[in-house]
């Protein structure tokens, strides 16, 4: 069993590295995580970069110790000096993975000596270099000399056109046996000191460790690293054209990310006697232009854009945002780099080649690990249901969450109407015959759509279409087509050139098929009534009534009923069917839809979960609010009728008050001429007369006065 160690597991060389060396039998694989939740699946056990004691005691426990040492700039030194004091006796390797960078400002070198010549791999016989034959000046300099002169008109001196072909330096190539001449960029001098050191093993003797630094051309593959911003700008496609650093025609020393890995996985497994160190590149000689080009091609237009320093830098910027500034920089060096590099030892070390003739003719492969590495594949998704059941408003709504475009048949053919082309006048002329266009200019319509940069990129959303069997095969590669029979006495092998021709023939090549099918359900009656409560004006020259509504479902049945239906076909080329039930609530059907797709693909995938949110906290918020103001103004208007009753109530005991008073008054009249008349007369006299004798008991005296002068007792 052998142990592996491997600085920055979650790194894009850590990564690679990691994921080659945990690929042979009896090995295990730890290392150190910016963050557990990164740790790879066959990564038996990970740690924080700064846990010194796990990873000093990681490092004393494994075979085999491995450092990206541009990213690990104090960690790789630490890491020697630990297996430099620490005794051990089984052997140790330590692989210290650089940058090419570290030779940027070498020259040409010089002639090595007799101890250090190399074998007869250095003269390996090599292609010339190629020309982009659709770079627009790719070619100019022949016939330059008689452009001017005799040659030219009039003997006037003829501009020479500049030359865009490759250019790599002359002379002899760079190995690792000039590694002692090497030139670094001036900002990547302490990458050669920390190399030397390894190599040199700190001038301490430790027979059983054995050190090597291995240095890669420009890494590419996977999701990018140093080249990321050139996929990034062309699969977003806010430019039509890939930009490139104007003048850069040099050839760049190149390796793909896995041949890298490859060659530490076998370095450490052979562990050479007489190789210390790897100058690492794959065949391939394609300059800065070829590169972009080859770029540009597979995610936008084919078509360069050539920008000064400036330019680009202010591109670069906008285009990379937060990422590395130490990639940014070396993308920078690395477009600039004007070495000439040859892999030397790789044959010694038997390597299992992943991409050995380079960026450009390995460039589909390269896109597609680009696109599944980072999460951008694209998604393609047909919408399918019967009329009324909200295909296009389901397809709106996931195209806005999603990010990919939404494709609406009656649009392509409007757009297709006004375009000036052979197809353009093909689609005005059928339908100056008929209102229905036939289904070949359909899907040739539809196809031509589908091949633009950013359905191949992003994918798309066809939005009710196709309608049939037919226009589904015309549209689609599907798994069960099945093959023409050979007449009588053909061969079936004889067949496939007519069928490539018939292919060519119908314009833009079949798309690949769906992803996902949307299927919307419900019942007729449902949707004939959703018909049937349409506004007049909606339904006015459109086939959104009864009668349109019953012809269309006709087609619909008839398309997706039977063993050979639309949806059956798709999921048998690979498709998932969604289905929804059109009759619930939105929100409902957009969950399914979602689990249906996944995550979004782009390069900010919880992008639209934190808008749905932030919109679902808004809602929220609104409706909080709605409900405070709702509870304030209850309140207020609670308050008012209180204060009203209140009032009322106030005024109404008021009322009842005075005409009690009133009452009262009116029913004391007689009262009081009765006393005025008989009572107040002899009260008065007798009041009087008590005044004057003013008894010991006026009251006494008081009453035997009136009961004496009592007109009753008379």
């Amino acid at each position: 069993m052998v142990n592996y160690f491997v600085y920055q597991l979650d790194g894009y060389v850590g990564q690679a590295v990691g994921a080659a060396l945990a690929s042979t039998e009896d090995s295990v694989v730890v290392g150190t995580v910016t963050s557990k939740s990164s740790k790879p699946r066959w990564a038996k056990e990970v740690f924080q970069h700064d846990d010194i004691t796990a990873v000093k005691n990681a490092i004393l426990k494994s075979d085999v110790i491995v450092y990206d040492i541009p990213r690990s700039r104090e960690e790789v030194v630490y890491a020697l000096k630990v297996l430099l004091k620490h005794e051990y006796e089984e052997d140790k390797v330590l692989i210290g993975v650089s940058s090419i960078l570290s030779w940027a400002s070498s020259l040409e070198p010089k002639p090595l000596g007799e101890d250090e010549e190399g074998g007869e791999e250095e003269a390996e016989e090599e292609e010339p270099l190629e020309a982009d034959p659709e770079d627009a000046e790719g070619e100019g300099e022949e016939g330059e000399e008689g452009a001017e002169g005799e040659g030219g008109e009039e003997g006037e001196e003829k501009p020479k056109k500049k030359s865009n072909k490759p250019v790599e330096r002359e002379g002899k190539p760079l190995t690792w046996r000039h590694a002692a001449q090497r030139r670094p960029h001036d900002d990547y001098r302490w990458l050669q000191t920390t190399e030397n050191l390894i190599l040199q093993k700190g001038n301490t003797r430790k027979d059983n460790l054995k050190t090597y630094v291995v240095w890669p051309g420009v890494l590419y593959g996977m999701g990018e690293d140093v080249l990321h911003p050139l996929f990034k700008s062309a699969w977003i496609g806010g430019l039509k054209s890939v930009p490139v650093l104007e003048g850069r025609n040099n050839v760049l020393p190149m390796i793909h990310i896995k041949d890298l890995a490859n060659t530490v996985l076998r370095v450490a497994e052979k562990r050479p006697e007489d190789q210390q160190a790897f100058l690492a590149v794959d065949s391939g000689r394609f300059s800065v232009r070829q590169i972009a080009r080859a770029v540009s091609k597979q995610l936008q237009s084919g078509e360069i854009e050539d920008l000064d320093s400036n330019k680009y830098k202010e591109w670069l910027a906008e285009t990379a945002g937060a990422e590395d500034p130490m990639s940014l920089d070396a993308h920078l060096l690395s477009l600039r780099l004007d070495i000439k590099v040859r892999f030397v030892g790789a044959a010694d070390l038997e390597l299992d080649w992943h991409s050995k003739s380079g960026f450009v003719k390995n460039i589909s492969n390269v896109i597609e690990e680009f696109r599944v590495s980072r999460g951008v594949t694209p998604l393609r998704v047909v919408v399918q249901g019967p009329p009324a059941s909200g295909k296009t408003f389901f397809a709106k709504l996931s195209a806005d969450e999603y990010e990919i475009p939404h494709l609406l048949i009656s649009d392509l053919i409007e757009a297709a109407k006004k375009e000036q082309s052979p197809a353009g006048e093909a689609v005005r002329t059928a339908l100056a015959g008929s209102p229905r266009l036939p289904d070949d200019i359909l899907a040739q319509i539809v196809k031509t759509k589908l091949q633009e940069p950013i359905c191949r990129n992003q994918g798309w959303i066809l939005d009710g279409f196709p309608k049939s069997i037919e226009q589904l095969r015309l549209l689609f590669k599907l798994k069960d087509v099945p093959a023409e029979k050979p007449e009588e006495g053909e061969e079936g092998e004889e067949e496939a050139p007519a069928e490539d021709e018939d292919e060519e023939s119908q314009g833009p090549p079949l798309a690949p098929a769906p992803e996902v099918v949307v299927r919307l359900d419900a019942e007729d009656e449902f949707l004939l009534e959703r018909v049937r409560a349409l506004p007049e004006e909606q339904v006015a020259g459109t086939h959104n009534d009864e009668e349109g509504f019953n012809r269309r479902m006709g087609l619909y049945k008839e398309a997706s009923s039977g063993d050979d239906n639309m949806v059956d076909v798709l999921t048998d080329s690979g498709a998932r069917v969604v289905g929804v039930d059109c009759t619930k609530d939105t929100e409902q059907s957009m969950d399914l839809i979602r689990l249906g797709f996944g995550r979004p693909r782009n390069y900010d995938p919880s992008r639209a979960e934190r808008e749905r949110e932030r919109r679902l906290a808004a809602e929220r918020a609104r409706a909080e609010e709605a409900a405070r103001l709702a509870a304030e103004e209850e309140a207020e208007r609670e308050r008012l009728e209180r204060a009203k009753r209140e009032e009322e109530e106030k005024e109404r005991l008021q009322d009842i008050a005075k005409q009690e008073q009133e009452q009262l008054e009116t029913r004391s009249l007689p009262m009081r001429q009765y006393l005025v008349d008989n009572i107040l007369p002899v009260l008065t006299q007798g009041l009087l007369e008590t005044g004057r004798v003013r008894p010991k008991d006026p009251i006494s005296y008081l009453a035997e006065y009136l009961f004496r002068f009592d007109p009753s007792a008379e």
